[in-house]
């Protein structure tokens, strides 16, 4: 169910203002059973110099996951949760224009909480130079999920501390209206910390496992790739394309490294480079039949 209502007049210090109310059910089809449940609030304005800013409440009641223990037919109950969150817009026409997004989240168990920031700085030197910068924070705090299975029937999960950082570098540059480059540079890192473990009974709820487990369940993930693409139109619907992409994935179990002694690790691990040309050309069937 979705409710809306905008306020279109201009007033003093607005020019528009538009708020909704949505209600969402999920099921599971089958078995039909109940997944979650969503109430949400939202609003936001559009100021006199072009500026966007609005909020947003969420609440969810407890929910049925089927998905996190990872075994077909166990289900995990996620504690109930409250969101609360803001964000604004500068004005885009202009040279510099940057986004800020803040959500948090707290769960009403285990003092779980968690905080998702966005960034966003875009600035257009000319008609021809654009740069922009997106930034991605998450930080969960007592965070429950799915660590490790023993059986089946035997399976673990872990209270941890939950980090993710994601950061996005955009330059794209036309050297004419038919001729340009584009690179995208993305550094992606996650890990988890666990702190404490505990088993999912056959209800979806947890025991605790004291003295912990005898396996090291911890993670630090990074993807970083680049991607380079020039983009020639040499005739009407045709164009030549030649694109560098290079990969890098790394995977071990050290929570303790800080961001940038973490991504020098990331760079000077081993990376997949690749280049490739693509040549597409637009052929009108219908005027060499003509010519025929």
């Amino acid at each position: 169910m979705w409710l809306a209502y905008r306020w279109l007049k201009p007033k003093k210090w607005y020019n528009r203002i538009q708020a909704n109310m949505n209600i969402s059910y999920s099921m599971r089809y089958k078995p039909m059973d109940y997944q979650r449940f969503n109430f949400n609030i939202n609003a936001n304005t559009q100021l006199k110099n072009l500026w966007w800013a609005g909020f947003n409440v969420n609440i969810n009641p407890e929910q049925n996951d089927f998905f996190e223990p990872r075994v077909n037919g166990k289900v995990f109950k996620r504690p109930d949760s409250w969101a609360t969150g803001f964000w604004f817009e500068t004005n885009s026409a202009k040279k510099y224009s940057a986004v800020v997004e803040f959500f948090n989240r707290t769960f009403n168990q285990y003092g779980s909480n968690g905080q998702d920031i966005f960034l966003r700085h875009n600035y257009r030197f000319n008609k021809k130079l654009t740069l922009t910068v997106n930034t991605f924070l998450q930080f969960f705090h007592n965070n429950l999920g799915y660590a490790t299975m023993y059986s089946p029937d035997s399976i673990i999960f872990a209270l941890r501390k939950r980090n993710t950082v994601e950061n996005v570098f955009n330059v794209k540059y036309n050297f004419t209206n038919k001729m340009g480059l584009s690179f995208r540079a993305r550094h992606y890192w996650s890990k988890v910390a666990n702190k404490e473990f505990y088993t999912l009974r056959n209800d979806g709820y947890l025991n605790h496992i004291a003295g912990g487990i005898n396996r090291n369940v911890d993670f630090n993930v990074n993807y970083f790739n680049i991607d380079m693409v020039y983009t020639w139109q040499f005739a009407l619907g045709s164009f030549i394309n030649v694109v560098w992409k290079d990969a890098i994935s790394t995977f071990n179990q050290d929570t303790r490294t800080k961001y940038f002694k973490n991504f020098g690790n990331t760079l000077s691990s081993d990376q997949q480079n690749s280049i490739s040309i693509r040549v597409i050309y637009f052929l009108d069937a219908l005027s060499l039949k003509k010519k025929s």
